[in-house]
């Protein structure tokens, strides 16, 4: 319930594979076949890992260095919507909102660790300012997805999911909302090509 907690382990053995072609396609269900192959992507998943918390640093020192006033419309919407829902399931089980807060309830229906209103107050406050200003980037920089990108990516959801297209699209909240990730990637992308990290062996 939002308070730190110690486990206290024993360290029994550590298991080191050999590492031989042989137990890389057993390890990997024949994925990956060589040792050569399988170094290859844990480096490029060390790297994709390393990129995407140096793409986190920069944002929030972007997001830290910002301006930004908060509308009141926007905040009492999110902020409304999420008051409605707790109260809700903290009625279910005989709570009051302060108590479900405290309990844990909204990490558990939304996986946001949020234990009291002022948190809550605090993690819109955050969301708005982080879409504000990535919205302000993408228009800044003119940043567009084509017809074509969509669909090449549309593809590939369907191929991954085994879905239908009207089930993709279905479960990733339609198209536009699908155009606005990929613009949030793209944008991603661009201040990550745009700054300079110093980053260690």
């Amino acid at each position: 319930a939002g308070k730190k907690t110690v486990f206290e382990i024993k360290l029994n053995y550590v298991v080191v594979p050999n590492l031989s072609d042989g137990w890389v396609k057993e390890f990997t269900n024949g994925k990956y076949t060589t040792v050569d192959a399988y170094r290859e992507f844990a480096r490029e998943t060390l790297n994709s890992n390393l990129k995407e918390q140096n793409t986190k640093t920069i944002w929030n020192k972007i997001i830290e260095n910002s301006v930004i006033e908060i509308p009141k419309q926007q905040f009492d919407y999110y902020y409304n919507n999420y008051r409605y829902d707790i109260e809700y399931y903290a009625s279910m089980y005989g709570m009051t909102y302060e108590q479900f807060l405290q309990n844990g309830g909204l990490e558990y229906f939304y996986g946001i660790g949020v234990y009291s209103d002022e948190e809550l107050v605090k993690y819109i406050n955050d969301m708005i300012k982080s879409d504000l200003v990535y919205i302000s980037l993408i228009q800044a920089e003119n940043l567009e997805i084509t017809d074509e990108e969509y669909r090449l990516l549309l593809d590939e959801l369907i191929a991954e999911t085994g879905m239908t297209e009207e089930k993709v699209l279905e479960a990733y909240g339609g198209e536009e909302n699908i155009k606005n990730s990929m613009l949030f990637d793209e944008a991603n992308k661009l201040i990550y090509k745009e700054n300079t990290l110093v980053v260690k062996e």
